[in-house]
């Protein structure tokens, strides 16, 4: 496909649309009612911070290489939202719980962060949608 090649920052946000659906799907199953408001909403399964970060590193290795300056930013910046996603964000999600015990007026939000299993699925959906693209 020749718009995958011109216009390589759509894959990425394929991947992100395709978590984030996913994401719908998943929480209306497990809730038994849909749940639209969890599109674009942190937290949940998949990670669409991991699956939006570990397409475009795919993207972008299969673009620049390996050995690349471009794919060394794309890793690094990867690595920097993942760490967030799964340390950062979760710990303060679970700070948002034990505050809305102790108040009654606001409540905060708690899914903010995710689980390793969370976030290693969005990899795999990111890394897979990229493979794809370039591919097939």
């Amino acid at each position: 496909m020749q718009i995958v090649h011109d216009f390589p920052f759509l894959i990425p946000l394929v991947a992100l649309f395709l978590a984030e659906s996913l994401k719908v799907v998943i929480t209306s199953v497990q809730q038994k009612k849909l749940s639209l408001r969890t599109f674009l909403h942190s937290g949940g399964m998949p990670s669409g911070h991991s699956s939006l970060v570990s397409s475009l590193a795919t993207v972008v290795y299969f673009v620049s290489g390996l050995g690349s300056v471009e794919f060394a930013i794309a890793m690094v910046l990867a690595i920097i939202v993942l760490y967030d996603a799964v340390s950062l964000r979760w710990q303060a999600g679970k700070h948002a719980k034990v505050l809305n015990t102790l108040q009654s007026e606001k409540k905060l939000d708690e899914r903010l962060g995710h689980t390793y299993l969370q976030m290693f699925a969005g990899i795999v959906l990111g890394t897979s949608v990229a493979y794809f693209f370039f591919h097939f």
